[in-house]
């Protein structure tokens, strides 16, 4: 905290989760004065993992972790940079505004899930968010199968570790024209359906993604 004061937030939260979980493991009963069920309640709870054992504290602690930063961090970055481009281009606010309005009249009365989900406009514009802010930049490794494979031009032998940055892929220009643009309309036309394959924020699939753009070895 003291050699980097910038990131001294995420130490200070690292330190507020071990707590945490200390506490639930030293004294499961405190969980009952929670006003609603929480997630330590669940994973602490036997009955719930079909027979595996219950986490012990460092897994319970590295899952309180993702579940922070996952459900807080990605999902706050990427509302920012689509709040962001949104709002920088007045005539796709208007759209988007009359769309949602249309669907949701009374504030006090939220639609459900279901209805938001068939909203086009609203869609492109997550879909492009999610695009322009990846969730999980960071390469996530991946083994190459015992048959081999090939990734791009050239031949990877089984075993081998490989990796490559969703970056690579939401920023190149022969998937995505004009990649450094917030365009929701590329979400909107005939072609959105082989798009949906290249959106991988949050990762997809194994190894067949690597192929198309560079990857680590």
């Amino acid at each position: 905290m003291k050699c980097s004061p910038e990131t001294a937030g995420l130490t200070q939260l690292q330190v507020i989760l071990g707590e945490q979980v200390k506490e639930v493991c030293t004294n499961y009963e405190s969980l009952a004065k929670a006003p609603h069920p929480i997630i330590y309640s669940r994973l602490l709870d036997p009955a719930a993992q079909n027979g595996y054992p219950v986490p012990v504290p460092g897994s319970l602690y590295e899952e309180g972790q993702a579940m922070m930063f996952a459900g807080t961090d990605a999902v706050g970055n990427t509302l920012t940079v689509g709040f962001f481009h949104i709002l920088d281009q007045p005539a796709l606010q208007a759209r988007l505004r009359e769309e949602v309005r249309q669907a949701w009249p009374e504030l006090s009365q939220p639609p459900d899930f279901q209805t938001l989900e068939k909203l086009p406009l609203l869609t492109a514009a997550i879909k492009e968010a999610l695009r322009m802010a990846s969730g999980v930049t960071t390469p996530l490794p991946r083994i190459v199968p015992p048959s081999g494979a090939s990734i791009g031009q050239h031949a990877v032998p089984a075993g081998t570790i490989v990796g490559m940055s969703s970056i690579f892929v939401h920023y190149s220009a022969e998937i995505f024209p004009e990649p450094d643009n917030f365009d929701v309309e590329r979400w909107l036309g005939k072609e959105v359906q082989s798009l949906d394959q290249w959106l991988i924020a949050f990762s997809k699939r194994s190894t067949e993604l690597l192929g198309h753009q560079s990857c680590m070895v």
